[in-house]
Order: structure tokens, then C-alpha cells, then sequence
């Protein structure tokens, strides 16, 4: 566990090298693979090298088990951020839309295509809840966020944009949430939509400045996870977008992708958006 502490004087107080740490009232958390523990209405009691019985018996059990831990301070909930050129190029596997798309289990990939379509039948964003990224319900006069079981009459509006991606193997649907497309479009869910409503557009009116994803070849970090829907086969979810030329020709070059003739496959005959869109045997 990774603890990290703004107060230092608990451990300045304690005049040793190795500290045991007692945490008690707390909640625990655990989401998108970290753990994380907040105070629970201010009743959490943080303890560090306490005279109690059960931290006398920990020590006694390390003891007897030989075990060498470790006297550094590490962060709670800590994600560690690999640069663009680790993560799309060394460190996480490369694999074509095809070959994605018949993976039977969950997966993360990099890959590379070219976003030819933005599927405007589907809201380009959803209400979620402020603690959250989860979906709200909406009831009568509020809504309710099953993940956080609170009530609230309000909510942030968050990206969930539907591409359409062409590679040299074939077509899919890719899904961008807020995280991956505000940092590629400089703006929000929230920045958009405020936008939107001070010009008098309604909801169904569909943003011009997600068009700036439409025709652009990027390197794209994704998650393949199988569907709920009997109609769809898979779902991808995108958590990552590098459109950086050095690091997309340098995956290139190791991945043998021909970028020209992606390019191009955005004008070729049968990948037409139109014709990917109403094809119910694609993804």
C-alpha cells in the first residue's frame, strides 16, 4: 500500500526509521485498478508507530517471518504516467483492428487508423455524476448515481464520442471519453456544452469542434471489452490519443505501417463512413 502524508509532523514526532502505520474509520475505494482511502466524516484517526497490542503483534509477526519492509513513504492511489513515446511504442502491445476485434477477452492495444466518421446518432455526451465519471439516472426532480448511491439535481457533462477508425485490416467503432478527448480537443464536455447553450443550441445540436478529430491518423491506446448488447460483439473504449508525427513514424517503421496508404483508405471505395455506419456485420 502507498500512503502519502501532507502533515509530516506524525512522523517527526516519531524519532525511528520504520513506521507502522494505524488507520481507522476510513473508506476504502477501489476503481479503474486503484485503491484509495478517504476520511469518512471527519471521524478517520491516522495513528503512526501507536502503543497498541495489535501493532506490537504485527512487529512480532514480521519478526518471526524474517521480512524486510520497507521504510519509504509512497502515495496512496498513485498511477504511474508513462511518457507517449513508453506507452504507444515500448510498452504496450500493437495489434490491427482486425486482430482486436477477435480477441475474446479483455485487452489493452495500442494501434493505429485514421477517424473517418463521427457517429452523430449517438449523444456526443452524458450527464455524470460530480464525485464520479459514472452515468446519473434521472428521476422526476433529480438524478441518482447508482456507483456513489447519492441523489443530486446536479450533474458534469462529459465526452462520450463515437468515431469511426480505419486501419489497413479493418473498421471499428472507437469510444473517446472526457479524459482522452478534452486533451486531444483543448476543451471539455462542460466547455463545449456551456458554448452551445449561450449561442441558444439545443442538445441534438452537434459541436463543429469534433470535427477536428475527423481524417486525422493517430495512435490510439485502447481496452477491447465484450459487450451487454447480443448486436455488437465488443465495445472499445479508448483511454489514451498520441498525434505526435515523430512517435507515430517511429511505431510505424517498427510496425511496417504504410501511413500514406492508410491516408488514403479514408476515400477508398467500401470504407466510405456512410457505408461503415450502416453495416451491421462491423463492429
Amino acid at each position: 500500500m502507498k500512503i502519502e502524508l501532507d502533515d509530516l509532523s506524525l512522523l517527526d514526532a516519531n524519532k525511528a526509521n520504520e513506521f507502522i502505520i494505524v488507520l481507522q474509520f476510513a473508506k476504502m475505494k477501489f476503481y479503474n485498478g486503484v485503491m484509495t482511502i478517504t476520511n469518512t466524516n471527519y471521524t478517520t484517526r491516522l495513528m503512526v508507530n501507536a502503543n497498541l497490542e495489535v501493532v506490537k503483534k504485527f512487529c512480532q509477526k514480521l519478526i518471526g517471518l524474517g521480512t524486510k519492509h520497507s521504510t519509504t513513504i509512497d502515495v496512496i492511489g498513485w498511477v504511474v504516467r508513462y511518457s507517449p513515446s513508453e506507452d504507444f511504442v515500448s510498452l504496450t502491445p500493437y495489434a490491427l483492428i482486425y486482430q482486436i476485434k477477435q480477441t475474446v477477452e479483455k485487452s489493452t492495444y495500442v494501434t493505429c487508423g485514421t477517424v473517418i466518421d463521427i457517429d452523430r446518432d449517438h449523444a456526443w455526451w452524458y450527464k455524470a455524476c460530480r464525485q464520479c465519471t459514472q452515468g446519473l439516472e434521472a428521476l422526476t426532480d433529480q438524478f441518482y448515481c447508482a456507483k456513489c448511491d447519492v441523489y443530486s439535481t446536479i450533474f458534469v457533462a462529459r465526452f462520450c464520442i463515437q468515431v469511426r477508425v480505419v486501419d489497413e485490416s479493418d473498421t471499428a467503432t472507437f469510444v473517446l471519453f472526457e479524459n482522452s478527448a478534452s486533451k486531444f480537443l483543448g476543451l471539455t464536455a462542460a466547455d463545449i456544452r456551456t458554448s452551445m447553450l449561450a449561442k441558444g443550441y439545443g442538445r441534438d445540436h452537434f459541436p463543429e469542434q469534433l470535427n477536428a478529430l475527423v481524417g486525422k491518423t493517430l495512435l490510439f491506446k485502447l481496452t477491447r471489452h465484450d459487450s451487454l448488447n447480443k448486436f455488437q460483439a465488443c465495445v472499445i473504449t479508448v483511454s489514451r490519443i498520441c498525434s505526435d508525427p515523430e512517435i507515430i513514424a517511429s511505431l510505424a517503421l517498427e510496425k511496417n505501417i504504410q501511413l500514406d496508404a492508410l491516408q488514403k483508405l479514408t476515400t477508398a471505395t467500401g470504407v466510405r463512413s456512410g457505408e461503415l455506419i450502416s453495416n451491421g456485420s462491423i463492429v
